[in-house]
């Protein structure tokens, strides 16, 4: 119970603060939702606590980052989006739910990337912070410096992807995304 309730703690703490560290991306869909559900007739505090509910996961996966670590919430929160905007997470997020599939292979491998792209985004995180050796100044931009060949493997199939989704394509750039990964010494 106590574990949850610090969850719990943490997670309004990120949804108080959520524009002031998601990406523009991210905060354009908050936007577009919070207006959707507004003029539906849905009152503006209940729209807004409704439109924030797609990014839960991921404020879950930045308490994660800092359980036990001692990272600051909203810093380590804002090293997790930027590496999510940089790389294309983001977006690829916003894809997903929309994603048209051929097949229940498809829809499953749909489901199965956004798991995988969650925890993948996690470690990215925890590397980069833990690169930095408590200097928060600018761990993404750090970490990204350090992986700019990879990022722009990256940033090609992102375009391809994005030209006509699929859950084949997307699979495809989500290993190349793993290839950020920290090699094992």
């Amino acid at each position: 119970e106590g574990l949850l309730e610090a969850w719990n703690q943490r997670l309004v703490e990120l949804a108080d603060a959520v524009e002031t560290f998601i990406s523009s991306f991210d905060r354009g869909q908050l936007a577009l939702r919070e207006a959707a559900l507004s003029q539906s007739g849905i009152p503006a505090a209940m729209a807004s606590t409704i439109a924030r509910l797609p990014l839960a996961d991921r404020g879950l996966n930045i308490v994660r980052v800092c359980e036990g670590s001692g990272y600051p919430l909203l810093e380590a929160a804002q090293v997790y989006t930027s590496l999510g905007a940089a790389v294309g997470l983001d977006t690829v997020y916003g894809v997903l739910p929309t994603l048209r599939t051929r097949d229940s292979w498809e829809r499953q491998l749909a489901r199965a990337l956004r798991d995988d792209l969650l925890a993948l985004q996690r470690e990215l995180t925890r590397e980069a912070l833990a690169d930095a050796g408590g200097d928060l100044s600018n761990p993404a931009a750090d970490f990204l410096g350090a992986h700019s060949k990879e990022l722009e493997r990256i940033a090609e199939l992102r375009g391809v992807v994005f030209r006509e989704p699929n859950a084949s394509a997307l699979a495809v750039w989500a290993r190349a995304v793993e290839r950020l990964r920290p090699k094992a010494s």
